[in-house]
């Protein structure tokens, strides 16, 4: 979990595509249960972001809005942790998230009050939306985020496999979350 408020950044804390699926289970949100393969992957950031919506919701607060600069945000660095072997918040380059959300345009011409990241990595039962969604819930700092009132945005980024291990069917998660002034 990565949280920054206001000029405070948090401290660092490790956690272990647009295609909409049919929405026919986990009230609502999809298949929350697939085991990740390379063809379903597309679906797991669509399902996951409803997931924790829907914690939000029960929790009495707002939905988030999915924010397509998080998004390509999160996307990217779930690729390059997967691609690259590494797991953690900063980029290869030493980046923070929050230099990297800023470089994919968040949150544009104003400026962000709140910004936050939450990641995870998983493989096969352990890596499917709703596996993922309750390790964050039962983890204090990710669930801090979650449900965090203070945001408004979010974006979403699962990659197909697992950092430093091939041939797994694994998925790794990147959540980041934001609000603009």
């Amino acid at each position: 979990m990565l949280a920054f408020s206001g000029s405070a950044l948090a401290r660092v804390q490790r956690s272990t595509s647009s295609a909409r699926p049919v929405a026919h289970q986990a009230g609502g949100c999809g298949p929350a249960h697939l085991i990740p393969t390379r063809r379903n992957i597309v679906f797991f950031a669509h399902i996951t972001f409803c997931l924790i919506n829907r914690q939000r919701t029960s929790h009495g607060l707002r939905p988030l809005r999915e924010s397509a600069a998080l998004d390509r945000s999160a996307r990217s660095h779930s690729v390059s942790m997967v691609a690259h072997g590494y797991f953690s918040h900063n980029s290869l380059d030493g980046g923070s998230p929050f230099q990297r959300m800023a470089q994919f345009g968040y949150p544009g011409r104003g400026r962000a009050c709140a910004l936050g990241e939450n990641i995870a990595a998983g493989v096969r039962s352990s890596g499917t939306p709703a596996a993922i969604v309750s390790m964050w819930m039962h983890s204090p700092e990710h669930r801090a985020n979650i449900l965090n009132g203070a945001y408004r945005d979010t974006g979403m980024g699962v990659a197909y496999g697992f950092p430093g291990i091939r041939n797994v069917r694994g998925a790794t998660f990147t959540q980041d979350f934001g609000r603009r002034c």
